[in-house]
């Protein structure tokens, strides 16, 4: 699950205003199982996931392949940084 307090941070005017560092190590995995929850992810959460990614001034991912893999992050190949494989 990811963390939603980033979600309420999106909301405060304060919070915006300073630049964004996302540690991003694992896309959230829809339920096949749990309809009503890949649901509620994609009307609820997601729009939030695609906000607090377009506010980062950097995205630092774990690895060059799951960066590959990655749907969510897909759209923002700018702001990717990892000094472990620069």
């Amino acid at each position: 699950m990811p963390n939603n307090a980033v979600f309420w941070a999106l909301l405060m005017p304060l919070t915006r205003k300073l630049p964004w560092v996302v540690h991003w190590h694992s896309d959230v995995v829809r339920s096949s199982i749990r309809r009503l929850v890949s649901i509620a992810y994609d009307w609820l959460a997601r729009p939030f996931e695609r906000a607090m990614l377009k506010h980062a001034q950097r995205i630092i991912v774990t690895s060059p392949s799951y960066l590959d893999a990655s749907k969510p992050l897909a759209r923002w190949q700018t702001r990717y940084k990892s000094s472990r494989w620069d």
